[in-house]
């Protein structure tokens, strides 16, 4: 998924200040400040970021994930697709 393919402008972040998704570590977004969590979860379009998270950001807070999960999501899925091949 492309970011173009996303229906940014209903995201509930829109507007939203994007360096509390850039903290100094992404469980620092994750934990301090659980709102982000909450507006992540209640989102019209997580499906679609979540998609677009776990296949094309490296950095930040994503789609209600930290780096590392959406890291571990993307070697699950890797591995799928080998052994599906």
């Amino acid at each position: 998924m492309r970011y173009e393919d996303v229906d940014w402008e209903r995201a509930s972040c829109r507007g939203v200040l994007t360096d509390l998704f850039y903290l100094e570590t992404n469980y620092e977004a994750y934990s301090v400040n659980p709102e982000l969590r909450r507006m992540c979860s209640e989102c019209p379009i997580l499906d679609q970021c979540r998609e677009y998270a776990i296949w094309n950001e490296t950095y930040g807070f994503w789609a209600g994930m930290t780096e590392r999960q959406r890291q571990d999501i993307r070697a699950k899925l890797r591995r799928r697709l080998r052994h599906a091949a």
